[in-house]
């Protein structure tokens, strides 16, 4: 018999790219204004598999000044470069109310594997297919769960 081949892939270079339409359902986290100043911080993390050495990518939205009722539009694309294969990847969001004076509230955070989409890129390598898609329906009920 033949020994099988069982190496990691070679490393891929990828563009993970995330909208951020909108937060609904927030809590507020001025109890006088019943108002967020909200803001999204979006982090991809992970490690690499040769050295274990940890990779943390992170972006910001702006701010939506006096948002009500829980509710906050943005329109943000971010655009995270990785290297696949990833150990442990994640994409974590975390919802903030800005403080003009004093520290910022966090109001929530989600955090959504990137394994299985990762993984389904590097079989997808080199077929010149078009660009993976994470279900949308999946990731907003992931979102809602988790906050």
């Amino acid at each position: 018999n033949l020994p099988m081949h069982i190496a990691l892939p070679a490393p891929a270079k990828y563009v993970l790219r995330v909208v951020v339409w909108r937060v609904r359902g927030a809590k507020a986290m001025d109890p006088i204004t019943d108002q967020n100043d909200m803001f999204i911080i979006g982090r991809v993390e992970g490690s690499n598999p040769a050295d274990g050495a940890l990779i943390r990518d992170q972006k910001q939205t702006d701010t939506h000044w006096r948002c009500k009722g829980g509710t906050a539009s943005f329109n943000y694309r971010w655009a995270f470069d990785v290297q696949v294969p990833m150990v442990r990847s994640r994409l974590v969001l975390q919802g903030w109310d800005r403080d003009l004076i004093g520290s910022n509230d966090m109001i929530g955070e989600a955090s959504i594997s990137l394994q299985g989409l990762f993984t389904q890129a590097l079989r997808h390598t080199g077929t010149g297919g078009a660009p993976l898609r994470y279900p949308s329906e999946e990731a907003s009920r992931l979102v809602t769960e988790d906050s």
